[in-house]
């Protein structure tokens, strides 16, 4: 069983390291909310557990950012993020966790 395969079993199909699998696909699904609505939601995300992305519903499966920004994230921050992505896309940090994650996890499982 291949790391994906193993991960798929583990958390299912909607969690965000696999949505993240295949080139483009969740950047499209992003597109439609623009870049600081995105980054929002993932700087103030506070459940306990991973984020889940089912195909189809973007950042709306993940519950609404709190109205406040919390202490160490200010509006200014945001919009100095927000402002470096909407040059650059979420392609090359997607890119470079799907490759880390692939390197990190071949070898974690090589082990066992």
């Amino acid at each position: 069983m291949n790391w994906v395969e193993w991960f798929k079993a583990l958390y299912g199909e909607d969690h965000y390291i696999l949505r993240f699998q295949v080139p483009g696909e969740i950047e499209a699904e992003f597109s439609p909310y623009g870049v600081k609505a995105v980054l929002k939601k993932f700087l103030t995300f506070r459940g306990p557990g991973p984020f889940y992305f089912p195909k189809g519903n973007g950042i709306d499966a993940v519950p609404d950012a709190p109205a406040a920004l919390s202490s160490w994230l200010s509006e200014e921050g945001l919009d100095y993020f927000a402002s470096k992505f909407e040059k650059t896309g979420f392609t090359g940090p997607v890119n470079y966790k799907r490759s880390s994650l692939s390197v990190i996890l071949k070898l974690w499982l090589n082990r066992l």
